[in-house]
């Protein structure tokens, strides 16, 4: 529906008030003056009566007196020039007139007037004339002798001036009354005007309320009735701010509250669309938070399990459990916990989903189980081996001496093997003890030093294997460290790299410059290493070849301890490979040494 200005609700009232006013005020000017007029003419022809009433004998209507009626016309005529004088009979001829010819004039006793004197009382009539064709007033009173109506004795005077006079006045009034509704379309646009303009700063007030310019006020106007709207509208608009804003506060603390839980949490509506997801939410199922919002649940939440957990919360009431694995570039293990959600009158309208990433509980579980048995499998080969040349020294029947020599060499170097095991799972148990307590012991030491000591520790092994090392390190690069276990883990990637790498193949052992950090790395050219094996090469016991890796006599736990030592020292460690291009292993340490309360 078409709306319209209030001023057009407002001029169209004035126009008919003032066309009614001057209607009104030109039909009683009208009716005042007719009236006025028509009664002096009347007052007239009345005295007229009387003056001719005298001269008139007492039977007109008898044979002889034509002549006094011939008179008293005449006297007449000549005492009012401008009124007609007419005698009519009893029975309705025109005995005179004096104006037209009595022999030509119908008989008058079917007119008004002359009926009324006919009957003894006085008539009067305003009509068109038969005669004259004009209008005119008629004045008639009954001629009586004795009881008896002798004759009528009838006045008139026509009124067509009077009628012209009235027709000219209306046509000023008409004029007038044009100039007053002109007045009063002009009253009506300055007065709408006036009242309209703070009626527009309303308006306009309003609409920046509604587009949320809540720190607009309205002027207040001088009107009192328009200056309570304002002031209304000003402090609707402060409360408003105010609510706005604590709403505002507590979203924002609720959604800060959100973003920081390590769950993800989801809210899906009655109508199966997301309300909310935060930000870990959307990173466990791969999405966009504000993407997920007002999606189908089906489209946010990709995944049977939970779709199903949450519908079937929402219909029951009760908390549902679901759990599911997303595979890709790596998998995560989700727990949700779908719960319904309810209105404040207790209806439920949706459900709210908790979703807790168990994927490193999951792999800790999987390192602990790997470890277990990692541990089992490398306790239980040497000593399956001591035990069975132990078995075979112990026989009735013993080998020769020279083969007892050999048994006894065999059970020798598994010893060392499990001594060596036991020596790096202590060593291990000894650094997370030490990281923990901040017990570890630092003090300066150079970069370069610490290279040429694991390099010359592993340099038999490196001339056995024919691979060259190459040194890059600064002289003047220094951090507080502990000098033996940082050596200790420069020696396990080195010794990785050395045993790793083809003969001829030269490995490099650089340190460099990293802002607050001294980083070491080794590089080889070996065989390089698949993509999938990089996030678990530093967990204990993983190989990546385990039947070279055993071949080699490693215990599986040289880059467990590369880990723990760098991340004692409050640093962290990294590898980048390519399979057929080779490795590059490298750890980054503080230079001031480990953070508070590590060291």
């Amino acid at each position: 529906m078409r709306r319209r200005r209030l001023i057009w609700h407002v001029v169209p009232h004035f126009l008919i008030i003032a066309a009614l006013s001057t209607a009104v005020a030109a039909w009683f000017a009208d009716r005042a003056i007719r009236g006025f007029h028509i009664d002096r003419v009347a007052e007239n022809l009345a005295v007229q009566n009387r003056f001719l009433q005298d001269l008139l004998p007492a039977d007109p209507a008898a044979a002889d007196a034509g002549p006094a009626l011939a008179a008293a016309i005449d006297a007449g005529r000549r005492a009012a020039p401008g009124t007609r004088v007419t005698v009519i009979a009893p029975d309705g001829r025109v005995l005179a007139d004096s104006t037209a010819d009595p022999a030509h004039m119908q008989p008058h006793q079917g007119r008004p007037e002359v009926a009324a004197a006919l009957r003894g009382n006085p008539g009067r009539d305003m009509r068109l004339s038969d005669t004259t064709g004009r209008s005119t007033l008629y004045l008639a009173l009954p001629l009586r002798a004795g009881d008896r109506v002798t004759a009528v004795l009838r006045t008139a005077a026509s009124i067509e001036e009077m009628e012209q006079v009235l027709a000219d006045l209306q046509r000023r009034i008409v004029l007038h009354g044009i100039a007053v509704v002109a007045i009063a379309i002009v009253v009506a646009f300055l007065l709408s005007s006036r009242v309209l303009r703070p009626l527009a700063e309303l308006e306009r007030g309003a609409a920046r309320f509604a587009a949320g310019d809540l720190s607009h006020r309205v002027p207040v106007p001088d009107a009192r009735e328009i200056s309570a709207v304002a002031e209304a509208m000003n402090r609707m608009a402060e409360q408003l701010r105010e609510r706005i804003d604590a709403i505002e506060t507590q979203r924002a603390e609720v959604e800060t509250l959100l973003a920081s839980l390590g769950e993800g949490v989801v809210a899906v509506g009655a109508d199966e669309r997301v309300l909310y997801a935060n930000g870990q939410a959307a990173d466990l199922l791969n999405t966009g938070a504000a993407e997920a919002r007002g999606h189908d649940l089906r489209e946010a939440i990709r995944h049977p399990e939970l779709q199903e957990a949450v519908l079937k919360a929402m219909r029951s009431g009760e908390p549902v459990e679901a759990g599911v694995v997303i595979r890709g570039d790596r998998e995560i293990y989700l727990q949700g916990r779908a719960v319904p959600l309810r209105d404040a009158g207790g209806q439920p309208r949706g459900a709210v989903v908790v979703l807790n990433d168990l994927t490193r509980i999951h792999r800790l579980m999987v390192m602990r189980r790997d470890f277990v048995a990692n541990v089992s499998h490398e306790l239980k080969t040497p000593l399956t081996s001591i035990g069975g040349f132990v078995e075979t020294l112990l026989d009735p029947d013993p080998p020769p001496a020279d083969e007892q020599r050999r048994f006894l060499g065999i059970v020798l170097r598994q010893v060392h093997r499990l001594q060596s095991l036991v020596d790096d799972l202590l060593g291990l148990a000894r650094i997370e003890q030490q990281a923990e307590q901040g017990t570890i012991e630092t003090a300066p030491a150079a970069a370069r030093e610490l290279i040429d000591e694991a390099v010359e520790t592993c340099r038999q092994l490196a001339t056995d294997r024919g691979v060259g090392i190459d040194v890059e390190a600064p002289e003047e690069l220094t951090a507080r460290v502990d000098a033996g276990r940082i050596g200790r883990a420069i020696v396990n990637l080195l010794d990785n790299a050395i045993k790793h790498s083809p003969e001829g193949a030269r490995v490099v052992v650089a340190s460099r410059d990293a802002g607050p950090d001294l980083e070491f790395s080794v590089t080889d050219r070996g065989c390089g290493i698949e993509p999938r094996h990089l996030p678990r090469l530093f967990e204990r016991f993983y190989r990546v070849d385990k039947a070279r890796s055993r071949r080699e006599g490693g215990t599986g736990l040289g880059l467990a301890i590369v880990k723990h030592i760098v991340h004692a020292h409050g640093g962290q460690v990294a590898v980048e490979s390519r399979p057929g291009e080779g490795s590059r292993f490298s750890f980054r340490i503080p230079k001031a040494g480990p953070p508070v309360g590590q060291a």
